[in-house]
């Protein structure tokens, strides 16, 4: 009889211990927002996930979070770049590289930012993986918007202006959706009245 109920007692401690080590687990280390939004002083922890979880998404929030806040300005895009290469499909990295290329390379930005449309409708990623006050559609329409007019594509710049400002919904930043909202009455005037804000880019002199 005792010999089973210290059986019992020990299947018990267990069963503790494994359910204590899921409901327990440090937050760090299993929840997507602590990776996109905690201190500097968890970039061990960033650091530790991305070598142990390279394809994960709490992978994908770590290397967002040290591109956009532990780099340089020049360093920012090509970090972005590396992450693509262990997530080329996700829509919040297409989306954040189509607004950091749109004046300098326009023709990139067009293309990351079509490939995010196309794969949005069915993503499941995490909404913290989106930066600003943008909707994931939204930044991305927009981001085509000005794109397309650097490469003097206005039909196609006026479409998705048209589609960004309808996707467009007021935040908690008051003075941001103001600017927001006039950025494309402006945009979609300038295209419709021949005047459009941004025209193509002449190319620097090559000085070789």
């Amino acid at each position: 009889m005792r010999k089973k109920l210290y059986w019992e007692l020990g299947i018990l401690i267990l069963m503790i211990g494994l359910i204590s080590t899921f409901v327990f687990l440090p937050r760090e280390l299993s929840l997507i927002d602590y990776y996109a939004q905690v201190p500097f002083e968890r970039n061990k922890l960033r650091e530790q996930v991305i070598q142990d979880q390279p394809y994960s998404e709490a992978a994908l929030a770590a290397r967002m979070f040290l591109a956009r806040y532990d780099t340089s300005d020049s360093e920012e895009l090509e970090a972005l770049k590396a992450a693509l290469k262990y997530h080329p499909n996700s829509p919040a990295l297409l989306v954040w590289l189509a607004r950091k290329t749109i004046m300098d390379f326009p023709k990139e930005s067009v293309a990351y930012g079509t490939k995010a449309l196309r794969l949005l409708p069915n993503s499941s990623e995490n909404s913290l993986l989106y930066p600003g006050m943008y909707t994931p559609f939204e930044d991305a329409h927009n981001s085509l918007g000005i794109a397309y007019q650097y490469l003097g594509d206005y039909e196609s710049a006026l479409f998705h202006l048209k589609e960004a400002q309808r996707l467009f919904k007021p935040t908690n930043d008051a003075f941001g959706d103001k600017v927001r909202s006039r950025s494309y009455v402006s945009n979609i005037a300038g295209i419709e009245s021949g005047n459009p804000i941004h025209k193509p880019r002449e190319r620097q002199p090559n000085n070789k």
